[in-house]
């Protein structure tokens, strides 16, 4: 998982892709529910739950940059 901030490792059992399938192989969006992990300076996301955002899509604008 990658933001403006850094990256972060996200763990996700194989339990919870099938419990969530329809969320990991559909979804555009996708939000992370779990407990961070923190060990000899690595940090990781111990996914618990995925939820689809895909209907935040309508809000977003997919307008031009000019970055020159």
């Amino acid at each position: 998982l990658e933001d403006e901030t850094g990256i972060i490792n996200v763990i996700v059992w194989p339990k919870l892709i099938e419990r969530y399938r329809k969320e990991v192989l559909q979804g555009q969006i996708l939000r992370v529910v779990g407990t961070l992990q923190n060990t000899q300076g690595s940090q990781h996301l111990i996914a618990e739950s995925l939820h689809s955002e895909d209907h935040r899509l309508a809000n977003l604008s997919a307008g031009s940059r000019d970055f020159c």
